[in-house]
């Protein structure tokens, strides 16, 4: 437990519930059907980034169902303390992770993707999860259930990871949403406390949130988040619990998200999902509301990349 308080910078209490939800998916059904030989023979390097405190557990599980014959870690220099716990009691043959790879999967940034992908040999095959993000969606009458729902995506984790929402796109009354919202948080922040932030984050919070209590159209703070009401998509959160909430222009979702569709690993929505899947660009999960943090184990948490594999060069 204490890897991933110290990984995830998150409450104990916290890191115990985060452990128990992720923990309740690796059933032996999923399991079994996860199964494949892609990967058989092939030792395998898994280069993480920074991310949620547990996802190094999927990370490695994946390529190991994939039928891979060695495995090689490099966790995140931020996060290694969880890593360094399934080097020592995931029960597969380890390696170097300098050592040649038949196969690498990178999780983290798209620019440093591209550079281990430059790298390596031509005959070494490659995937890469890059940047990404969740919205959530707000399609329902009822916005007290809506916020609760919606509250609880983004406590998860202190909104750290690619399944966290930056921003809620309501079609209603995005002001009464938004106000709901920040009541929601004040209530999840006593049943999931937020973990401790440090010098550089607090200070990105502070200063977003001086700037939002500005500008915004609407702004509320409370204890253990705060959330500002915009113009339009705004997605320049620190993370933290901190949220913007806009209305869903005349156009549909489908405007209001744009050219960041491609980026959107998934959408949380609170209410009918019709046409969703339509949406130009967009290619990741689509989930109700408050589950957006508990991906089935049907492969990686960002579905945008599944099948992604090609040569390096």
């Amino acid at each position: 437990m204490a890897a991933l308080v110290d990984d995830g910078a998150l409450h104990p209490a916290h890191a115990a519930r985060a452990l128990d939800l992720v923990l309740a998916r690796y059933t032996p059904a999923a399991l079994a059907a996860l199964v494949a030989e892609d990967l058989a023979g092939k030792h395998v390097r898994v280069v993480l980034g920074a991310s949620v405190a547990t996802a190094p557990l999927r990370a490695v599980a994946l390529p190991w169902l994939r039928g891979a014959s060695s495995l090689a870690l490099k966790p995140s220099r931020h996060q290694p303390a969880f890593a360094a716990l399934l080097r020592q009691h995931f029960d597969v043959p380890w390696r170097a992770h300098d050592d040649h790879a038949d196969h690498v999967v990178a999780h983290g940034r798209d620019e440093t993707l591209a550079t281990i992908r430059a790298a390596l040999p031509a005959a070494t095959t490659f995937e890469g999860r890059g940047h990404g993000f969740a919205l959530s969606v707000v399609r329902t009458a009822d916005l007290a259930d809506a916020a609760s729902a919606v509250a609880a995506d983004v406590a998860w984790y202190d909104q750290r990871g690619c399944l966290s929402p930056r921003a809620v796109l309501v079609d209603g009354d995005a002001a009464r949403f938004a106000e709901l919202l920040a009541d929601a948080l004040a209530v999840r922040a006593r049943e999931l406390p937020p973990g401790p932030m440090d010098a550089g984050l607090a200070a990105a919070v502070m200063q977003w949130q001086g700037v939002k209590a500005a500008t915004a159209e609407g702004f509320w703070r409370v204890d253990g988040g705060c959330v500002a009401l915009t113009d339009g998509l705004v997605l320049d959160t620190p993370g933290a619990r901190n949220v913007t909430v806009c209305a869903v222009p005349a156009g549909g979702l489908a405007a209001a998200m744009g050219a960041e569709a491609p980026w959107v690993t998934a959408l949380g929505v609170a209410g009918e999902t019709d046409g969703i899947d339509a949406i130009a660009g967009f290619a990741g999960r689509v989930c109700a509301a408050g589950t957006l943090q508990d991906p089935p184990l049907d492969g990686p948490e960002d579905v945008r990349a599944q099948g992604k594999m090609s040569r390096s060069r």
